[in-house]
């Protein structure tokens, strides 16, 4: 199921020690007229992979590679699709957590309870970012400048696209307005490669 066009489904694609772990993204665009150029979905699955990584590169060990993103576009002309592949490191040091320890950043919307939060899990973390199985408090500013970049409008090809949160159980697709890290690092164990 998806939501009432327009809607971007965005999955961005990371790698620890082979195992391949995902997230996923929603965007709203703020029009329904494709760009003026061939490639503009990978130029915008381009944008979403440069908008993510950016954002938590520097919590991941130098041993996890994000690799690309997959995008399906819907502005109710059908749906179109396309990848952008990567290779670019973590920036957080080379010693690493265990795969499966995983950042948890909580998305929140104008929805109250379950339906209105859903959940962005990143693995492959530094063992900088984690003392006592807790995130370093030395950390809180790295951390409010992920959160914002993560629900950050990103612009591609003229067209702006808004983060969303989208609930097949509620029928609801609603903006992002804040983003909240666990103090408490998670698992990323029900991941599972697609890439």
């Amino acid at each position: 199921m998806r939501p009432i066009t327009p809607w971007v489904h965005a999955e961005f694609f990371s790698q620890t020690n082979g195992k391949e772990m995902s997230n996923v993204f929603w965007f709203k665009p703020d029009g329904t007229t494709p760009p003026a150029v061939y490639n503009w979905v990978s130029n915008l699955a381009s944008a979403i992979q440069t908008a993510v990584e950016g954002a938590i590169a520097p919590f991941c060990s130098s041993g996890t590679i994000f690799r690309g993103t997959r995008v399906e576009v819907n502005l109710g002309l059908g749906t179109f699709s396309g990848e952008f592949y990567g290779s670019n490191p973590g920036t957080g040091g080379a010693d690493a957590m265990p795969d499966d320890v995983a950042l948890v950043v909580r998305k929140h919307t104008v929805h109250g309870g379950r339906s209105g939060t859903g959940r962005w899990r990143f693995g492959g973390l530094a063992e900088s970012v984690c003392a006592n199985s807790r995130l370093d408090t030395s950390l809180v500013l790295p951390i409010l400048a992920m959160e914002t970049a993560l629900i950050a409008v990103i612009t591609s090809d003229g067209v702006n696209y808004t983060p969303y949160h989208w609930s097949p159980t509620t029928v609801s697709f609603d903006q992002i307005f804040t983003a909240q890290t666990d103090y408490y690092l998670g698992t990323e164990r029900r991941r599972r490669a697609r890439f």
